[in-house]
């Protein structure tokens, strides 16, 4: 399943930089890091220019490797400095201020700042894997891509999967 899943991700990673590329020729900013903290949310939370974009035009192709992968937990992307603007439907539920559920339930608009997290946002190399506790105590096996957009190097391609999958023939 590893080798099947590393080549769902590359092919998200193609179609996800150019989606990212088109919507920087439309106009929009997609490397601003102004980040806005959110009130009351912890973990903190962040808004940037970009968010209405990506929910409309990156989400659903999130939504789509997701559905692709064996084993999958998560298909996102984050920029150079962990920001993960949008997330998957699943992980996008109201907060509810309850820290528990909303770790769980709320996972967007996040800075992963964890060793893992960063990274996955720095590495430029053309693939890594890591595996790791996840904050919900899960252990996950992660494919990272880095994304260039343009020439430039915008963030990194995480691609969460059951690491006893990922093991499977």
């Amino acid at each position: 399943m590893f080798d099947y899943n590393v080549e769902q991700a590359r092919k998200a990673l193609v179609t996800m930089e150019a989606r990212l590329a088109q919507l920087e020729a439309r106009g929009v900013n997609i490397w601003d890091q102004n980040y806005r903290p959110l009130l009351n949310t912890k973990p903190q939370k962040y808004e940037v220019s970009y968010i209405a974009d990506f929910e409309r035009d990156v989400r659903p192709l999130g939504e789509e490797t997701l559905a692709l992968l064996k084993g999958g937990i998560f298909a996102l992307i984050v920029d150079t400095k962990g920001y993960a603007a949008v997330h998957h439907l699943k992980y996008s539920k109201p907060l509810t201020g309850d820290y528990d559920a909303d770790l769980v339930g709320n996972r967007t608009r996040r800075i992963w700042e964890d060793p893992t997290g960063q990274r996955a946002a720095k590495n430029l190399k053309p693939l890594l894997l890591q595996t790791y506790v996840r904050d919900t105590g899960e252990i996950l096996s992660e494919i990272d891509l880095p994304i260039m957009v343009n020439g430039r190097h915008w963030g990194g391609l995480r691609i969460g999967c059951d690491s006893a999958v990922l093991l499977e023939d």
